[in-house]
């Protein structure tokens, strides 16, 4: 990884820029860190695309497309912006080379790692045909080798790229060695192309040489088209399967799906599917604290910054787009995009729900272990090594795995209002941002250290309703006490600036790119992050709004009586409004509504929680149904994307927990005490795991059984 330049930017959408990945044919590819300082890898777009309208409207449909792919051996795309003056995507960082490279530096691939490759890459174009797409680039760039197996990735952004070169040029473009015939002379393509291509791509994996030879492009398409396959040199099971794919009639080639099952079972015994030499091109594991402090130093150039644009969408929808990997690295994908937002009114168009995945019936789950909290603990984090649980101004750090205690703090006492003693945090850069008794304080996250602690001077006509609520990011940390919001330094806790709302009182702060957003009791400020400047205010009808939560550019507002308010956060013009609940348990509870893949879900006072549509509030499903036995939403709901896509958790006051699908809304698991019962105060999670809080203090990890 190279260190970033002067002319690089600073930040993308929410993401901080580490350090230069590497650059392409379509972009460049930076290291980003995301607010809850997970890795991304950044790749923005050639300003020779970014100045084609067709590029920006194929752009966005392919990657919308895309997020109806599921299965395997794809990579998920967590955030992109089409409509940026300079357009970007973000994806997942993972470690590992790229297929060309593996085979370019270490040979052909063993016969147990071609089986896995094989299989896993089979599996990919399965998923991406199960839903009428087409990959169109099947080829050794764009298959990567991560720990776990192969990653088939750059489908809507090569084929958007492709479609731009091809109306400015007239020529075929692409990569012919890996071409199929009926690509070759021009001809329309199916799902049978990217099967040839993928057979191509498993000849050279094992061969060390395409099949077609090496030549100049125009020979290497007649090859493709008139002459056979040379597969001398390759022997073994996989021998049957490569020449099939390479059948010159579409028609005579399997489908990927008969393509999983010519190859059989992948065997499953305790090593690596990677040979060591291999497993040596992984790159060393970023030191992220050294280079976050890095660009902490780094001012940001300013019109770099206002080139990427300030509007990403924000979501973990499993999806086929991804960034082939430079410099050693791989950047895996999830999918969506945001619908257009001209500045006047916003062009609100649907987008695709995420197919209901095929899923098991409701398992149960069982707490793997149960330790002490703080009482009455009020505030629960995890970034899935550390659990931080925080009540009654203590705040107790537990190992996720064991549940052992690592550290605890309390705070000194004080403090005004209701309860000062209640509990607000946020974890970023390793940091623990503590809001408690009055005070902003930061602890170090790995021994609960306190760095520093400032005590707000409150006025006396706020005593009796003043919460405190904190938020934080990369080298940003925000507190709300009384009607104020103060922006700090989160290397000193010095004041960079502060926000007097126009209400009662600052609440529920959120970090959208550029913006700081806040509710003031009626409605929402927002502001810019830089300065505090007030950049619009909007107050919804229907009651006092309460809670805030923003992604995909869309700030989502509960309102006590008239459900949820959703906000263009650029402009705060409002974009869809929707009821929760009806009859006299009409209206929204004041908790933060969360938002996961393409929903986002509200709990309302009939102790349902309803999913909404992001794009324009389309009711999804209410659950738990207590009619039939489901239970109660007693607590405030958590979502997450895990390993089996996208979760939202609750629970009530007997102590039972809730698993339900975003997409589907499907229960997958439900865990109930095996005695007595305890209510749930508050719960987070990680993957395939729920961390909840009892009234008593306890915490516990609920894994699915």
């Amino acid at each position: 990884m190279l260190r970033l330049g002067a002319e690089d930017p600073y930040q993308v959408g929410p993401f901080r820029l580490l350090g230069r990945l590497g650059s392409g044919g379509m972009g460049q590819v930076f290291l980003g860190v995301g607010l809850h300082r997970e890795l991304v890898a950044v790749k923005l777009i050639h300003r020779t695309f970014a100045s084609d309208p067709g590029f920006r409207a194929r752009f966005r449909h392919e990657v919308t497309a895309g997020m109806r792919v599921r299965g395997g051996g794809t990579a998920p795309v967590v955030a992109a912006d089409p409509d940026a003056p300079i357009p970007w995507l973000a994806t997942e960082y993972v470690p590992g080379p790229s297929l060309d490279r593996a085979v370019r530096e270490t040979g052909p691939l063993p016969q147990r790692t071609l089986h896995v490759l094989a299989a896993g890459l089979a599996a990919a174009l399965t998923g991406i045909h199960a839903v009428g797409l087409l990959h169109r680039d099947v080829k050794p760039p764009n298959v990567l080798l991560a720990g776990d197996g192969p990653r088939l990735i750059d489908m809507g952004i090569s084929r958007a790229v492709d479609a731009t070169q091809l109306s400015a040029t007239g020529a075929v473009v692409g990569t012919p060695a890996f071409m199929s015939p009926e690509q070759a002379e021009g001809l329309e393509t199916g799902p049978a192309s990217d099967v040839f291509s993928l057979g191509a791509v498993l000849a050279y994996a094992a061969l060390g040489r395409g099949p077609f030879g090496d030549a100049n492009p125009l020979v290497m398409l007649r090859r493709i088209v008139d002459d056979p396959a040379d597969l001398h040199g390759l022997a073994g099971p996989l021998r049957g399967p490569v020449e099939a794919c390479l059948a010159k009639r579409p028609a005579d080639r399997p489908t990927a799906a008969e393509l999983t099952a010519l190859l059989g079972p992948v065997p499953t015994p305790p090593w690596s599917w990677l040979p060591a030499s291999v497993a040596a091109l992984f790159p060393p594991p970023p030191d992220v604290p050294a280079l976050v402090a890095a660009s902490h130093a780094r001012q940001p150039p300013v019109p770099a910054r206002r080139a990427v644009g300030r509007r990403a969408l924000l979501v973990g929808g499993a999806g086929v787009l991804g960034l082939a990997a430079l410099g050693g690295t791989v950047a895996l994908a999830r999918t969506v995009l945001p619908p257009p937002r001209p500045p006047a009114v916003p062009d609100v168009r649907s987008l695709p729900v995420a197919p209901t995945p095929t899923s098991p019936a409701p398992a149960s789950a069982a707490a793997s272990w149960t330790a002490e909290g703080p009482p009455t603990t009020s505030a629960l984090r995890t970034d899935g090594h550390t659990v931080y649980a925080g009540g009654k101004g203590t705040v107790v750090a537990l190992d996720a795995t064991t549940g052992r205690k690592r550290w605890e703090y309390t705070a000194p006492p004080g403090g005004v209002g209701f309860d000062p003693s209640q509990v607000r945090f946020a974890i970023a850069d390793g940091t623990v941002y503590l809001a408690t008794n009055g005070a902003a304080i930061a602890l170090d996250a790995a021994t609960g250290r306190e760095r520093w602690r400032l005590v707000s001077d409150l006025t006396e006509g706020y005593r009796s309703l003043a919460g405190i609520d904190v938020m934080a990011g990369p080298g940003v940390a925000y507190f709300a006490h009384g009607p104020t919001l103060f922006s700090m330094d989160p290397a000193t806790g010095d004041t960079r600036w502060t926000h007097v709302v126009d209400g009662n009182f600052a609440a529920s702060p959120e970090i959208d790119g550029d913006h700081v957003l806040i509710s003031n009791g009626n409605g929402v400020d927002a502001l810019l992050a830089a300065t505090g400047e007030l950049v619009w205010r909007r107050q919804p009808d229907g009651g006092n709004a309460t809670e805030l939560g923003v992604a995909h550019g869309i700030a989502f507002l509960t309102v006590n009586v008239g459900g949820v308010v959703a906000l263009d956060t650029p402009t705060g013009a409002v974009r869809w409004q929707a009821p929760v609940g009806s009859g006299d348990l009409a209206g929204a509870e004041a908790d933060r509504p969360v938002v996961v893949d393409d929903a986002v879900i509200v709990r309302g006072r009939d102790e349902q929680l309803h999913a909404f549509e992001i794009s324009d509030g389309t009711p999804r499903w209410s659950l738990p149904d207590r009619t039939n036995g489901g239970g109660t939403a007693k607590v405030a709901p958590f979502a997450f994307r895990d390993s089996t896509g996208g979760l939202v958790y609750t629970g009530d006051d007997r102590g039972r927990i809730y698993a339900f699908a975003v997409a589907s809304g499907t229960r997958q698991w439900a865990y109930a005490p095996a005695a007595g019962f305890n209510p749930v105060q508050v719960i987070t999670a990680a993957d395939r795991v729920a961390f909840v809080a009892g009234f008593d203090g306890r915490i516990s990890a609920i894994r699915p059984e």
